[in-house]
């Protein structure tokens, strides 16, 4: 069998053990960030920001890890520093609300309006991220070869789904 490697928070682990960066570890696990203006005005005032050269560093990894293969990395805006890879397959996971609720409230062990400000929060700085370093719109839908709903799809049927579309895309490599 093809062995293939997910990375989430093993990726930010990695990062966060580099010791040329001084973030820490849950800073990355909760992909928090300033705009990209502060990081500007802190760069100007300061030098190269920690935060900056963090996200620059977590990017540079994804690519690398895209461009070997075998990979699947779970956010970290890979859909946009994947771009350029001919062979990488981009998917957004989509749920309810409620789904994404409950989803939150096992994850954190937390209740549920707890989970739902956590899920809030997360949704501003994933769709913060993208729009501050890549000018793109979290939403738009061009940013993936497509979007699968979990409250209808299942996990291992999802799985199905990406495989069939990964085959399709070194189907067409290899014609070319």
């Amino acid at each position: 069998g093809v062995c293939w490697e997910v990375f989430d928070h093993q990726l930010c682990l990695l990062i966060a053990q580099d010791p040329a960066l001084s973030s820490s570890f849950d800073a990355l696990l909760s992909e928090r960030y300033r705009s990209e203006a502060s990081l500007i005005l802190e760069e100007l005032f300061m030098g190269e920001s920690r935060q900056y050269r963090t996200l620059k560093r977590i990017f540079q990894v994804v690519h690398g890890l895209c461009a070997i293969g075998k990979v699947v990395i779970v956010g970290r805006a890979a859909s946009c520093v994947a771009a350029d890879l001919p062979l990488h397959v981009a998917v957004r996971l989509v749920a309810s609300r409620e789904t994404r609720a409950r989803n939150m409230m096992d994850l954190l062990d937390v209740p549920r309006a707890e989970a739902l400000r956590a899920m809030a929060r997360q949704d501003r700085e994933r769709a913060k991220l993208l729009d501050d370093f890549f000018s793109r719109d979290i939403n738009d839908p061009l940013l993936y070869d497509c979007m699968l709903n979990s409250d209808h799809i299942s996990s291992p049927n999802q799985a199905d789904l990406v495989v069939t579309l990964l085959k399709q895309r070194i189907e067409d490599a290899d014609a070319t």
